[in-house]
């Protein structure tokens, strides 16, 4: 493969077994790395169109992207995939040192390398930062294709800032039928305007979001602390063993994952700040954001200290912001704390409901809040 500074031309097969031309822009990721994925993603044009080339080391006990992309076609809110190509061959080596202490400290990985061509390109949530509009409007779109994934059995179980992509122009999508998802709801973002990729970590799930039992167990929690929910860092669920992750945990994720874009900000270490703003920063939600939101702290009686400061409604009432950019977001923030958390009990009411009106909530909550900013922008 070529390392991004030339263009380079390389043949890929299709789907029907006839060679594609790519022709190969440029490098946009590498991951380079003795154990895990060592992945590298390219910007490709295929037939005019810039598409996205993924080049990786997957795990064989997992599904592969490809299948899973394949089994959704052109559906809202997910990547639209054109190809996949498996090289039949893998490398098998010792895992990576336990994380926790559920993971197995001897057990082995075996990966294959596969290629995947999607014709989806778009930028990081971090660029719309200052465009609170397109950037809600981006997340309800991906949280529409989560849960097309989740009805079409699998659970992603990796929502992260960097796997919510915005589209640089509307996505067009296959419509989707009204008893998977309620055409009321996709109706307001009729355009999609953001994808949720990088669906290689997702389980099969049944009907009702559980893992299905055929499944390989994974035991290892993914993605980043400051991402996961309450649940998968401080274990509040009954049940024995690891947590269990479910789909209102990628559900909380979400609120996280705006959480960090909107107020992960810092100040810069060339800048010389005065007093009043230095107390202005101490008192701010940036600063609390960047302290807690991957604190796992558990305090000596056992309560969530920490990440756990972030998911009271109170806490976006009084605290203040840094940043006056940062203001837009209190609002659909403070909802959604009040939606998944209820004060801090976490399973009350929210994880009582069922999933289409889990679901519904929290994209309701998001297209209240940008509603209310679309009022704001025309009254400003």
């Amino acid at each position: 493969m070529p390392d991004g500074s030339t263009l380079n031309f390389i043949k890929f097969p299709g789907p029907n077994g006839q060679l594609l031309e790519l022709q190969v822009i440029g490098l946009l990721h590498s991951s380079i790395c003795v154990r895990g994925r060592a992945g590298r993603i390219y910007l490709v044009l295929y037939e005019g169109r810039r598409c996205i080339l993924k080049d990786a080391w997957v795990d064989i006990t997992r599904n592969f992207e490809g299948d899973i992309l394949a089994q959704c076609g052109n559906a809202y809110g997910l990547p639209r995939f054109l190809a996949q190509s498996k090289f039949g061959y893998d490398t098998t080596y010792p895992d990576v040192v336990p994380s926790h202490r559920y993971q197995d400290r001897f057990s082995r990985e075996t990966r294959e390398r596969v290629r995947i061509l999607m014709a989806t390109y778009g930028r990081p949530l971090s660029e719309y930062r200052s465009n609170p509009i397109k950037l809600l409007w981006a997340i309800y779109s991906a949280i529409l294709g989560h849960w097309y994934l989740l009805k079409k059995g699998y659970l992603h179980r990796d929502v992260s800032n960097t796997n919510i992509l915005v589209l640089d122009e509307p996505q067009p999508y296959d419509p989707i039928p009204e008893h998977i998802i309620p055409s009321a709801l996709i109706n307001p973002a009729s355009s999609c305007t953001g994808v949720l990729i990088d669906v290689d970590m997702a389980l099969k799930v049944d009907n009702s979001g559980k893992r299905k039992l055929e499944d390989p167990p994974k035991e290892k929690r993914t993605g980043a602390t400051a991402f996961m929910s309450i649940n998968m860092v401080f274990k509040i669920d009954a049940i024995p063993g690891p947590p269990q992750q479910t789909f209102y945990d990628d559900l909380e994720s979400f609120f996280w994952v705006i959480v960090w874009v909107a107020f992960g900000i810092a100040i810069k270490s060339d800048r010389d700040i005065g007093k009043s703003e230095q107390r202005l920063w101490n008192a701010s939600i940036e600063k609390a954001v960047r302290q807690n939101i991957s604190n796992t702290t558990i305090d000596a009686l056992g309560g969530n200290v920490g990440k756990s400061a972030l998911t009271f409604s109170t806490f976006w009432e009084t605290k203040v912001c840094f940043d006056p950019s940062s203001q837009p977001y209190v609002g659909v923030c403070r909802s959604l704390a009040s939606l998944l958390f209820d004060s801090g009990r976490y399973t009350v009411p929210f994880r009582r409901s069922n999933q289409d009106l889990a679901y519904t909530r929290v994209l309701h909550a998001i297209l209240e809040a940008i509603i209310e900013l679309s009022k704001d922008q025309t009254t400003g």
